[in-house]
């Protein structure tokens, strides 16, 4: 139950200012009436079990709690089983290894190393090209080196030998070219000067009086200090040995010495005959 509420005390308005203050007291609270205790409701017929049934439920609960026990027994003993079969299995393999070991031991007949059939090196070469047969032996050795290698040498060994057979090769052709070119250049100008003696005008009987007359119009119409020059063009261009050449020089020659053409007027000679008289293209030099 609620508490019992407190009184009010109304003051008249009038009075209210000069009217004492009046203390109000609470009144006592009542005591709680205690509550009736609650029952529990009865189960309706229908739901409550026959003692029959009661039986059959006991036994099964007892048949599964049977079942559970005896599965329970059953796992616990299969890790003992495992470890047998760990066990077997252990050994089968320890006896495995011990007769792998034992056949490993054995001595084995060394059977014979397979020597590979030796290869018949057949080159074509072009026809501009003659084979060197020691170089070409020294070739072909390399490369059985490498189908069959040598004891104690690598393949990168031997395939250097390649190397250096080619850069051998390549050096000696190199010398040969030049060889041949010195040797053609030099029957070139040979050729040259069989022609220049042939000639009717520059060979024969009178060559030494031609090849005077050559050199003297070198020395007119080349200076004294290009003369080296001069003569190294003539010896690494071969003209100094072509006979067209020695033709040139030598017409200038006789058109230098051949009496020039008398003049239209001509005048008497300052000379009156005294002294030598200059033939050619020299006695214009010498008129005044």
């Amino acid at each position: 139950m609620a508490e019992a509420e407190k009184p009010e005390t109304v003051v008249p308005a009038a009075t209210a200012a000069a009217a004492p203050v009046v203390e109000t007291v609470a009144a006592p609270a009542a005591e709680p009436i205690a509550a009736a205790p609650v029952t529990a409701a009865e189960p309706h017929p229908s739901e409550v079990p026959t003692l029959l049934e009661t039986f059959d439920k006991a036994a099964t609960d007892k048949a599964e709690a049977d079942k559970l026990a005896a599965d329970a027994a059953a796992k616990a003993k299969e890790p003992e089983k495992t470890a047998e079969a760990a066990s077997e299995a252990d050994k089968a393999a320890e006896t495995a290894k011990a007769a792998e070991a034992a056949k490993a031991a054995e001595v084995k007949p060394v059977e014979p190393a397979v020597v590979p059939e030796p290869v018949k090196w057949d080159f074509k070469l072009p026809d501009t090209l003659k084979a060197d047969e020691p170089r070409m032996a020294q070739f072909t050795g390399i490369l059985d080196s490498l189908l069959t290698p040598k004891e104690g040498e690598t393949r990168a060994q031997t395939a250097q030998k390649l190397v250096d057979l080619h850069s051998d090769a390549m050096t000696t052709y190199a010398k040969q070219v030049s060889e041949d070119q010195y040797r053609t250049f030099n029957n070139t100008r040979k050729e040259w000067v069989k022609q220049v003696m042939a000639d009717p005008e520059l060979g024969g009987s009178g060559h030494q009086t031609a090849m005077a007359a050559v050199a003297r119009m070198r020395n007119m119409l080349v200076t004294e200090k290009d003369v080296p020059e001069f003569e190294n063009f003539l010896r690494i261009t071969g003209a100094g040995d072509h006979p067209q050449f020695m033709k040139l020089l030598h017409n200038a020659a006789r058109f230098f010495d051949e009496p020039p053409l008398p003049p239209a007027n001509p005048k008497p000679s300052t000379l009156n005959g005294g002294g030598p008289q200059k033939r050619g293209m020299a006695a214009l030099y010498a008129q005044k």
